[in-house]
């Protein structure tokens, strides 16, 4: 609850409805910490008959045809999913746009902000982008991203991990702590 009164923004995926439960919804927040941004992130929509489910990247590409799409441009019978999570990675960075966005408003008219975002939702902002043939592009070899590349030291051993493209002069990105097993560190900000 201390975390809680003095953030700016509060981002969370958890499945629909599991966090107001505890407490924690946008107007609860609201009510801990005016003119907060709540940041809401959910497989299958805020609304819908699919809206209370739980999900994640794999099953959304299934469902939502991605994987097929896949599967067809590789002439097979069946799926082949993207080969990362892509709805995970455009969600979370449309996300953290979301929190900007809510926090300019904020500052320009005041309030609190909700911002509500779905992995289905960009899958199908994806899809209408159209295809592009990358099924025939050479495969990817370390080499060809290691000036992309970062390590750091973690309690699961040295992690590679790729390096924020934006680079800032006067707010450089960096990561204060790695990775690390839950209940590692108290619940501070840091």
């Amino acid at each position: 609850m201390d975390l809680a009164k003095s953030a700016d923004v509060f981002i969370q995926g958890y499945k629909p409805g599991s966090i107001a439960a505890k407490g924690f919804s946008p107007y609860d927040m609201a009510e801990i910490r005016p003119g907060i941004v709540c940041v809401e992130i959910s497989a299958f929509s805020h609304e819908g008959p699919w809206s209370t489910r739980r999900g994640f990247d794999s099953i959304v590409q299934t469902v939502s045809g991605i994987g097929r799409e896949g599967g067809l441009a590789k002439n097979q019978d069946g799926m082949s999913h993207l080969p990362c999570q892509a709805l995970d990675h455009g969600t979370g960075y449309l996300g953290a746009f979301g929190a900007m966005v809510g926090i300019l408003k904020q500052r320009r008219e005041g309030g609190s902000w909700r911002v509500r975002l779905s992995l289905s939702q960009t899958g199908h902002w994806l899809k209408s982008l159209g295809r592009l043939d990358a099924i025939s592009a050479p495969d990817i070899k370390e080499c060809d991203v290691k000036d992309y590349m970062g390590q750091v030291d973690s309690p699961y051993g040295r992690i590679s991990y790729t390096r924020p493209v934006a680079q800032l002069s006067d707010t450089p990105p960096y990561w204060t702590l790695p990775p690390s097993p839950f209940g590692s560190y108290e619940a501070k900000w840091h």
